[in-house]
């Protein structure tokens, strides 16, 4: 369960700093890969 719980909040964060990244990134950026480096 704690498993499920953290990675809940992981992509939420993560999408929320790859979204203020997203200027610098182009918008077709997959998020999955750097969403997992981050991780």
């Amino acid at each position: 369960m704690r498993m499920k719980r953290t990675a809940r909040t992981v992509p939420t964060q993560s999408l929320s700093a790859f979204a203020n990244a997203g200027e610098h990134l182009p918008e077709r950026a997959p998020i999955e890969i750097p969403a997992d480096s981050k991780a």
